[in-house]
Formats: C-alpha cells, sequence, structure tokens
C-alpha cells in the first residue's frame, strides 16, 4: 500500500503526518519507512536520512521533526511556482526489519508539546 501527504513550508516541528500500522513477526524487528524513490533522484538531501520525518515506534505516527522553512527548500532543491504553497508530496512505505539498526549515537526524538 502507498500512503500521500503534503508538507508545506514553514509547518512546525511536530506536525503529525500519517499513522501507520504493522504486526511485529519477532521482537528483534526494528519500525522503519522509506520515502518515494522520485525523491532519492531528485533531491540532494534525503528527508529521512536528515530527521527532517522521524517515526514514533510506539503508535506508527510519522511526523515532520524539523521545520521545513526556505533554507531546507534550499538544500532540497525544491522550485515553488509563484503564488503557489510550495509542496512536497511523498510515497511513504513503512517496513519492519530484523536487519535494520539504528545508528549509534542518535537522539531519541519525541514530538513537542
Amino acid at each position: 500500500d502507498a500512503y500521500w501527504e503534503k508538507l508545506y513550508v514553514d509547518q512546525p516541528a511536530g506536525t503529525p503526518l500519517l499513522y501507520v500500522h504493522a504486526l511485529r513477526d519477532a521482537p528483534e524487528e526494528v519500525p522503519s519507512f522509506r520515502l518515494g524513490q522520485h525523491l532519492y533522484g531528485t533531491y540532494r538531501t534525503r528527508l529521512h536520512e536528515n530527521n527532517w520525518i522521524c517515526i514514533q515506534e510506539d503508535t506508527g505516527l510519522l511526523y515532520l521533526n524539523r521545520s521545513l522553512d526556505h533554507s531546507s527548500w534550499e538544500k532540497l532543491s525544491v522550485r515553488s511556482v509563484a503564488d503557489a504553497p510550495t509542496d512536497l508530496t511523498s510515497l511513504c512505505r513503512p517496513r519492519l526489519s530484523p536487519a535494520h539498526r539504528l545508528p549509534q549515537g542518535l537522539p531519541v526524538t519525541h514530538i513537542p508539546s
């Protein structure tokens, strides 16, 4: 299945994007997600590899971890049309994988209150 969500410039950190649900087959599986292939070839920075989008393991919530301001868009090479809201549409494919491990030393992320 595919899920679509639009992100807009100046959405605040903590903005919920969507909920996903998956059942674990084994306790060692770790939740992760992948954004659509079109992001990989078009943008120099991958949203999920730079902690712009994170997943909350216990709820399945994908959320915006950092505000997407204009300097963020420059890093992502996104162009907007005059007088049109700048958005980024991405395909999200949640998955569970026993082989996927989070890199050491990354801070634990949470949704700000």
